[in-house]
């Protein structure tokens, strides 16, 4: 399966040791991860911005991510059906690169359930369909 992962999963698989970075583990050894270029930046930006992480460190994830998964820079505009532009963005991607998932925090992103044939889902709901 091709799933996208929204920034918010990956900051909170590489900040806090939870469920969402086991879920991260299992889906990085068991599907084909969906990124772009600017949920990447957005990631660098969270975590210097919010959480204070060094450069350094904040490139090494960021190597690791793109040896590991495919990067995407999606052409023409996002669509608008989301309040928040960052959401439509997430849309794009998935569209753009034909995902079947994307996996996400976001409760405006999971209100919408599908988008397309693309089904939204959390990091719990993944954990209860996948590991338990």
């Amino acid at each position: 399966m091709k799933i996208v992962l929204d920034t918010n999963v990956l900051l909170s698989s590489y900040l806090f040791q939870g469920y969402t970075a086991e879920v991260f583990d299992h889906v990085w050894l068991n599907h084909e991860i969906i990124l772009s270029e600017w949920i990447l930046a957005e990631f660098r930006e969270v975590c210097s911005r919010k959480f204070k992480i060094k450069e350094i460190e904040i490139q090494e994830v960021l190597n690791h991510l793109r040896g590991g998964t495919k990067v995407y820079q999606p052409h023409g505009l996002p669509p608008n059906i989301c309040s928040d532009p960052d959401d439509d963005n997430i849309l794009h991607i998935a569209e753009f690169s034909k995902a079947d998932w994307i996996l996400s925090g976001d409760s405006d992103l999971l209100k919408l359930k599908h988008f397309q044939k693309i089904e939204i889902i959390s990091p719990r709901q993944y954990k209860l369909k996948f590991l338990v």
